[in-house]
Order: C-alpha cells, then structure tokens, then sequence
C-alpha cells in the first residue's frame, strides 16, 4: 500500500510541469518574407534561408512586430543574429532593453528577459551595418505565468497529500530486548 502511495505522490508531482511555452512573434524565421513585420528606414534588405538580411549603410533601421499576450506575465526574448561588421540592439515599447547591443560576430544565439507583459507589446531590432549585413532569424518570445496555472497547483497539493498519506500509515515497530 505504502508503495501505492509514494508510486501516486512520483507520478502526481512530475504531471504538475509547466505548460509549454508558445511563441507570441509571427514568422520569426522569415521564411514567410517579412510577414508579420514591419521594416522602416531601410534602404536594402533581404530574406533568405538564413533570415532576414539588413543592410541598411550611414544609418539605422528599425525592424518591429507587435504582439498581443497576458498583462502580467514576464517575456522572454531569443533570437540568433550574425554580422560581420554592424551592430544592433533591442527596443520593448520604445525603450533599449539593457545589455542587448550586439555586434560583429559569428551566429551566437541571444536570450533577454523583457520585463512583464502589458497586453499588447512592441519589440524592435534596432540595426546598423556599413558595408555589408547584419543577419537575424529564430527569433521569439515567450510569456511565463508568475503563478502556476490551476491544474499544476491541484496536482502538487495532490501529490503532497499522498506522500502525506504515505508517511502517515508508516507504523514503526518497536522491538523490545
């Protein structure tokens, strides 16, 4: 019986993971073009099977997509980018989001946490490359809950009642000289 409960307890605590997260951007590889995106003050750019390509020279150009999510929740930036002589660096909402100035390097992939989300939300690549292009693809963001969902608190309380259970029919015997 003991057993039975702690197998139970085992089962109900690793069915309280988390949800998957999903991606709020649209076509973050670009294989859709620019779909879902919006590019500004940018005189030559292309995608490819690599992403989108920014060459924008003299200048910076302003690549964004806005997004809806859950007021509250905190978000996840990732992306990859790859330049061999620009730079670029992340907006949220209009503001730089510290640490992200990126420049020339091979493809090195990027993670940022964006702050909590307002409901609806704008991230922008802000880039510059003189002469070639920059290089930027996979990239997405995902929100967190900052309370587990129902389900995941129901299975934890559940498991804890069963190890509770368990080690509560524990009978100890006490063995006498």
């Amino acid at each position: 019986m003991r057993l039975a409960y702690v197998s139970l307890a085992a089962l109900a605590l690793a069915s309280a993971a988390p949800a998957m997260a999903q991606n709020l951007i649209q076509n973050g590889t670009f294989s859709a073009g620019l779909s879902g995106w919006s590019l500004s003050n940018d005189c030559c750019w292309f995608t490819d099977g690599n992403g989108f390509r920014d060459g924008e020279v003299g200048d910076y150009s302003y690549l964004s997509q806005t997004f809806s999510d859950t007021a509250g929740d905190v978000l996840t930036l990732n992306f990859d980018f790859w330049s061999d002589y620009g730079s670029q660096f992340v907006l949220f909402n209009g503001v730089q989001v510290p640490n992200s100035f990126v420049g020339p390097e091979n493809w090195t992939h990027y993670t940022f946490n964006l702050g909590l989300a307002t409901g609806s939300d704008t991230i922008t690549f802000r880039g510059r490359n003189d002469p070639q292009y920059n290089a930027l693809t996979n990239v997405s963001v995902t929100q967190s809950g900052a309370v587990p969902e129902p389900a995941s608190w129901a299975l934890m309380l559940g498991g804890f009642g069963l190890v509770g259970g368990a080690m509560r029919s524990r009978k100890t015997k006490v063995a006498f000289a």
